[in-house]
């Protein structure tokens, strides 16, 4: 392999390939006013974001649910979810084209996301990024969502690379809290929250449009630092 490409791009995707953290947030309310429980934003943003709907429903409902249950509801709120985001899915400016030129250099990308895989194959249809991951990893391959590092080490096993030559793309502080306990240079993509609160990455960015820059800021991390 040649060195310079000798690291990978993982990215998250919610916040990080579309930017649709208010979409769960509205699906997540409609499902709480459906079973009798209410939730505020700001629990939602500080409490529940980046997490999985294991997560969420634990926290709704304690440790009274079965798998089958979290399972079953997980599965209600995701198609909620898809239902009312289909209109106005997009993808943040740029990151497809990052994607498509980073495959053209010969860099692997992966995708790490607490999402099920529905959500991941309705994502990259309707961004045009269907194929464009060497590895992905979603909920249902975790035992631990984030912060707890264990997807970022999945992904780089799958990818036969060490954590510390992945640069990973997050949005979220549990997200760049999991990335950074794995050992991976992180990328703090200021959509969900401000580009402040996520100001301990490694690189904060607002979007993906400047690759050039991009590029060059991520090869100074890994090439000839074998």
């Amino acid at each position: 392999m040649n060195q310079k490409h000798c690291y990978a791009l993982v990215f998250d995707m919610d916040g990080v390939i579309v930017d649709n953290h208010q979409w769960h947030f509205r699906a997540w309310l409609e499902f709480c006013r459906q079973h009798g429980f209410r939730l505020s934003e700001e629990e939602f943003y500080t409490t529940i974001f980046g997490g999985t709907n294991r997560d969420l429903l634990t926290r709704l409902y304690g440790n009274t649910l079965t798998d089958a249950e979290i399972l079953q509801m997980g599965e209600e709120k995701e198609l909620l979810y898809r239902t009312v985001y289909e209109p106005h899915i997009k993808p943040v400016p740029g990151v497809r084209e990052f994607i498509l030129s980073a495959r053209e250099r010969g860099i692997r990308t992966a995708l790490a996301t607490s999402a099920p895989m529905a959500n991941v194959t309705y994502t990259l249809k309707h961004t045009g990024l269907e194929n464009n991951f060497d590895v992905i990893v979603e909920s249902s391959q975790i035992a631990h969502g984030k912060p707890h590092p264990e997807i970022y080490i999945r992904v780089a096993s799958l990818l036969g690379l060490r954590t510390e030559r992945c640069a990973v793309f997050e949005d979220s502080l549990p997200g760049i809290q999991s990335a950074r306990e794995a050992g991976c240079k992180v990328t703090g993509v200021a959509t969900t929250l401000q580009a402040s609160e996520i100001s301990h990455a490694d690189l904060v960015i607002s979007d993906f449009t400047d690759q050039q820059t991009l590029f060059a800021v991520i090869d100074s991390w890994f090439v000839n630092r074998m």
